[in-house]
């Protein structure tokens, strides 16, 4: 779907890593591709972790990241995540570090039990927000403490092939200085994705995987629906969206109508065949929640690059045009 990147893997080894904060498997299936094997996937979600499985997944585990010991896989290549952003989000509580759902303090436990080669943390762009900065730094601090030399990375989901306005922030760091010069920021894509060219493979809703209509949206003063000849508006978490007209499309009669399941999730740059619950509320909040896979892609092969430079071509892009 889109414009897609090329790595060109030269080496033998698969590089292995494990991933805290799951969810859907967003970011697992885009590291995936670019070659990264989970030995663990952790998520206190059962909903999640039974996606998880429904779409191949092994080596899942159904628990809170803070109860879970990682010291088994110490030296893994890649430690990688979405702590909880509702906390940094202005669609959340924007309640930060003193949020229950702050996750970065299980994420630098998790850190220092492991000390992986690489670490790749994704959060929404709320996070580098001025009221945060001085947490910020200490989690910056922390990690460089623990030998990681970092770099903060802030991206919308539309430059990478993602036919989607999706503004976030990646955390990169590696233990080696030599691979954080090695890293590489991942290019942006020749061309932007529209939602009618991401789409136009699904056909009309037949009501299969997930391609069904559901509840009736409506359109008013700055709440209008995505357009077919552009990005779509972000996929949020909640079913019906948040404001602005997020989770709708526009239709050519001026008409809106929500997004189907298996639409939000082409959007979100899953595979045709990616299955979701049946619920349309949980399988929302999953498709919201997730890192989009092939913006996923692209930093795991940037990553795998820097770790391993003389077994792995440069990232190439302005490549292809996949169907």
């Amino acid at each position: 779907m889109g414009p897609s990147y090329i790595f060109a893997t030269l080496g033998k080894e698969v590089m292995d890593c494990v991933e805290i904060y799951a969810g859907a498997g967003g970011l697992a299936t885009g590291l995936g591709r670019a070659g990264f094997h989970h030995l663990l996937l952790v998520d206190s979600d059962a909903a999640c972790i039974d996606t998880l499985k429904r779409n191949g997944f092994t080596n899942t585990r159904h628990a809170r990241v803070e109860d879970v010991d990682f010291t088994p896989f110490a030296g893994v290549s890649l430690l990688c995540g979405g702590p909880p952003c509702q906390p940094w989000s202005l669609g959340g509580k924007d309640s930060g570090q003193g949020d229950e759902r702050n996750g970065w303090e299980s994420t630098l436990r998790a850190v220092q039990q492991c000390r992986p080669k690489a670490v790749l943390f994704e959060n929404v762009r709320g996070f580098l927000r001025p009221k945060f900065a001085k947490y910020r730094e200490s989690i910056r601090e922390r990690l460089e403490g623990m030998g990681y030399h970092l770099v903060i990375e802030s991206v919308n989901a539309k430059d990478y092939g993602v036919p989607q306005h999706r503004e976030r922030v990646f955390i990169v760091g590696f233990q080696s200085p030599v691979a954080r010069a090695a890293y590489v920021s991942p290019p942006p894509a020749d061309r932007v994705v529209t939602v009618r060219e991401a789409l136009s493979q699904l056909g009309e809703p037949d009501g299969r995987n997930g391609h069904a209509l559901h509840g009736n949206a409506r359109a008013y003063a700055g709440h209008n629906g995505s357009s077919l000849d552009g990005v779509a508006k972000t996929i949020t978490s909640g079913a019906n969206g948040l404001g602005g007209g997020s989770n709708t499309l526009r239709l050519a009669d001026g008409s809106v109508r929500y997004f189907t399941v298996r639409e939000a999730a082409t959007l979100q740059s899953f595979p045709d065949n990616y299955q979701f619950p049946e619920t349309w509320t949980t399988a929302y909040r999953q498709i919201g929640n997730s890192v989009p896979v092939e913006l996923a892609y692209v930093f795991g092969l940037a990553v795998a690059a820097a770790l391993d430079p003389g077994d792995k071509a440069d990232l190439v892009d302005k490549i292809s045009t996949s169907s």
